[in-house]
């Protein structure tokens, strides 16, 4: 598969990228509403961890993959 095909797949899959201080719930709904995911980035802290993981973003980028897989398993 060219790189290109992949970036274009990758693209249509997740059309918002947000960073996780912006993030609010209609955002979130209005791209789910879409049928878009809605990814976040550097979430670093437990309790943004879990404030986003609340909205319903469908995935996050973290500096702590670890600590992430814990708590968001645990709530």
């Amino acid at each position: 598969v060219k790189k290109a095909d992949r970036t274009q797949k990758l693209s249509e899959l997740c059309k918002a990228l947000v960073f996780y201080r912006f993030l609010r719930k209609p955002l979130v709904d209005h791209y789910h509403q879409a049928g878009s995911a809605v990814g976040t980035y550097t979430v670093n802290r437990t309790q943004a961890m879990l404030k986003v993981a609340s909205l319903g973003v469908n995935s996050l980028i973290t500096d702590c993959p670890a600590k992430a897989i814990e708590i968001l398993r645990g709530r």
